[in-house]
């Protein structure tokens, strides 16, 4: 099928993939630039675009998917990465040993001999601590999310006329 003929069966607000790098024969790379009515007015009036000015989507490393879901056409959503917290993982615990202290008896040598009698000896003190807890990890970097296989290709929205 040549341009011409295909050109005579896309109608404006068409779209397609392709493998050209840039517009051609009435067909505007979806790159989120701005288009002016004065350049384009046959495509703003079948659309019904308001105003003197559109901005394309920009579909540029992009998944498409259909409208008319919970989506309405042209709206955009999605992320390429994922941050995970605390909250995403299962809950677990991690071990940590029993930790036990204690105080040893002081001896009176430090005051012989100095002129100081007896003196009373504190008791010995024992410290057992429990619900020790590991330190903080993690830095809050997100992830890139996997891509299945997939090919690339540039998409375009028909004008009906040459800018």
């Amino acid at each position: 099928m040549t341009g011409e003929r295909y050109k005579r069966i896309a109608q404006p607000g068409d779209c397609k993939p392709g493998l050209q790098a840039g517009d051609h024969d009435g067909w505007l790379l979806l790159d989120g630039r701005t288009i002016r009515r004065a350049a384009y007015p046959y495509f703003f009036t079948k659309l019904k675009l308001p105003g003197d000015e559109a901005v394309l989507p920009d579909v540029r490393d992009r998944l498409l998917m259909g409208a008319g879901g919970r989506l309405n056409v042209g709206e955009k959503g999605g992320s390429s990465t994922l941050t995970l917290t605390a909250d995403h993982l299962p809950a677990h615990r991690h071990a940590t040993e029993k930790v036990t202290a204690s105080a040893t008896q002081p001896q009176k040598a430090l005051l012989t001999g100095i002129g100081v009698g007896d003196v009373t000896k504190p008791p010995t003190v024992s410290i057992a601590a429990g619900g020790a807890e590991t330190g903080e990890v993690g830095g809050g970097i997100p992830i890139d999310l996997p891509t299945p296989p997939h090919l690339a290709l540039a998409w375009f929205v028909f004008t009906g006329q040459s800018g």
